[in-house]
């Protein structure tokens, strides 16, 4: 067989249409049930995520409030003058 009658035959294998594809049966009804747990897990997923992070940004704050952290701390490098 010459080059040019294996493309002439590659190419009708491709081109002539094929029977449809059989599914299993059920398929669709688990694979509907699989992205519906997929979702289901995914949401969940980025509610914790949330909730996480509202309450570290609430401790942050709460621990802001209490500690200052942006007051500068006293000095105590000198001795307070005392009995002069």
């Amino acid at each position: 067989m010459s080059g040019a009658n294996r493309k002439e035959v590659v190419l009708r294998g491709l081109l002539e249409p094929t029977l449809p594809v059989s599914l299993p049966p059920g398929l669709v009804p688990r694979a509907t049930a699989r992205g519906v747990r997929l979702r289901r897990g995914r949401r969940a997923a980025r509610a914790a995520l949330w909730t996480v992070l509202a309450t570290a940004a609430v401790l942050f704050a709460v621990w802001a409030w209490a500690v200052h952290p942006w007051a500068v701390p006293p000095t105590d490098l000198t001795p307070p003058l005392e009995g002069w």
